[in-house]
């Protein structure tokens, strides 16, 4: 019986190939840029899925008298006397990075880098970073040693085992041993670096500090963990610990300085957050917003409506030229189950057509996407069973939704009245058919009112004033390595 639904479908399609390909062309956009949707989506909710799922950063509401600014940075000494004074806190992990270029030399070769990062050596266990050469041990126990990621081993190197006991100058700083290169961590994450080096180097950071924002703290914590309970520990600890530097800085009691209007709120983060949910000042790299999340899936679903209702009114628009077909087949025996199965069918493999149409609109469309929005997006990210399985869902329900009333409708004329030609149009169809198309203009209207709000907003950006004249203005980085030349001048 399926066999034979599939045959009486592609005839009926082929006889009306006009038709089926508006229907295929409707769909096919509408669900190409659902997919497209979905990947954008998909890769920013992927992000940090990695990461144990015990692991916090540690974040800072500053409260000033007039205002409050959160902060990323922290004092360095606070992920250390955690894991002293916290039984739950396992392990802990320090990072600063410059937020300028460095240049890196090796031999006669400089490289300007922006992600040299000082770290703890337990990034290797707090962070989940993979080593393929050294020992995660012992790679940063030295205050002149560096780990690199694997590409950058080979842009300097050639190979990760070429790296390995060379020397880098690093900045100002003595050259420093290569003792270890990891696995390039994955772009969808938070935190990156392309050199690591001991965050102990820095003098500063062995000295202790309650007050000063230093250092970017993670925690590893055991079992559960009730966040407002141990937010309000953290505070205790800032008070006992802060009290001295407080006095010797200012000369008031903690106290005193938190009557004043001041305030330190410290907050913890879940790693696998912070990417959608945290915009603080001094984030390692710029994060995504969990409401773009939210918009893109809502304008997606609007999409793929359109694309449906689309379908459907032209489907039902057509079921008087089906109506002798019908007719005759209930004429011949058939049962109005099997007509509704025909018609299914035949919703079914436009569907399928122009889900294959859509993957191959996508495939060519994703590059141009890329560099519009900067995301290294993939089909890559399609082939995987949850991915597979939600693609092959979403077509037998857009094909027996989209489907499904026009199959009902048509089944159900009588053929007595079909043959003399005395066939009428339901009221309640028409009705349905009206609702829908009034339901596809609005929401096609909100659409393309939103886009071109959006576009006249980001316009107005791109447009305005900066207040100066920008010609004849250069930028010059790491300004401080001519200094020489311009004394010379």
């Amino acid at each position: 019986m399926l066999k034979n639904y599939i045959l009486s479908s592609i005839r009926s399609l082929k006889k009306k190939l006009g038709f089926t390909l508006v229907n295929i062309i409707g769909l096919a956009l509408g669900m190409s840029t659902c997919l497209i949707i979905y990947l954008y989506v998909d890769r920013d909710l992927s992000y940090d899925d990695f990461q144990k799922d015990n692991v916090y950063r540690i974040a800072l509401d500053r409260i000033y008298p007039e205002r409050h600014v959160e902060y990323a940075f922290i004092p360095h000494s606070i992920g250390p006397q955690m894991v002293l004074d916290f039984p739950e806190v396992s392990n802990q992990s320090r990072f600063f990075k410059a937020f300028t270029t460095t240049t890196v030399r090796y031999e006669e070769d400089n490289y300007s880098e922006e992600n040299v990062v000082f770290a703890d050596s337990t990034i290797f266990d707090v962070m989940s970073v993979r080593m393929i050469q050294g020992d995660a041990n012992t790679a940063l126990r030295d205050p002149n040693s560096v780990v690199i990621n694997e590409h950058t081993a080979k842009k300097i190197f050639g190979s990760a085992e070429e790296a390995m006991g060379k020397f880098l100058t690093i900045g100002n700083g003595a050259p420093a041993e290569v003792t270890g290169v990891t696995k390039d961590y994955p772009e969808t994450s938070h935190f990156e670096f392309d050199y690591l080096t001991p965050l102990h180097a820095l003098d500063f950071f062995n000295q202790p500090n309650w007050l000063g924002f230093s250092a970017l703290t993670y925690i590893q914590i055991e079992g559960e963990v009730n966040e407002a309970a141990f937010e309000e520990r953290i505070q205790q600890m800032i008070q006992q610990y802060a009290e001295g530097q407080m006095q010797a800085r200012n000369g008031i009691s903690y106290d005193e300085y938190i009557a004043a209007g001041n305030g330190y709120d410290y907050f913890l983060q879940p790693i696998k957050d912070i990417h959608l949910h945290s915009h603080l000042e001094g984030e390692m790299k710029a994060n995504g917003n969990i409401t773009y999340i939210y918009i893109f899936s809502i304008v997606a679903v609007f999409i793929l409506i359109i694309a449906c209702i689309n379908f459907m009114n032209l489907s039902t628009a057509r079921s008087t030229e089906r109506g002798k077909e019908v007719g005759i087949r209930k004429v011949l025996g058939s049962a109005k189950e099997q007509l509704i199965g025909q018609f299914l069918t035949e919703s079914v493999i436009i569907t399928i057509i122009s889900a294959a149409v859509a993957l191959t609109l996508t495939f060519f469309c994703l590059p141009f996407f890329n560099d519009v929005t900067g995301s290294p997006l993939s089909m890559i990210q399609l082939l995987n069973p949850i991915a597979l399985g939600a693609i092959a869902l979403i077509i037998l329900v857009i094909g027996f939704l989209a489907g499904a009333y026009p199959a009902f409708v048509i089944s159900s004329y009588k053929p007595v009245a079909v043959l003399k030609g005395k066939l009428k149009t339901s009221s309640k169809g028409v009705g349905l058919r009206n609702v829908l198309v009034v339901l596809q203009f609005t929401i096609s209207i909100a659409l393309i009112s939103a886009t071109m709000i959006v576009f006249n907003q980001m316009s107005f950006m791109l447009n305005k004033p900066l207040g100066f004249e920008e010609n004849n203005i250069v930028v010059i980085e790491n300004a401080f390595a001519i200094n020489n030349l311009v004394r010379l001048l």
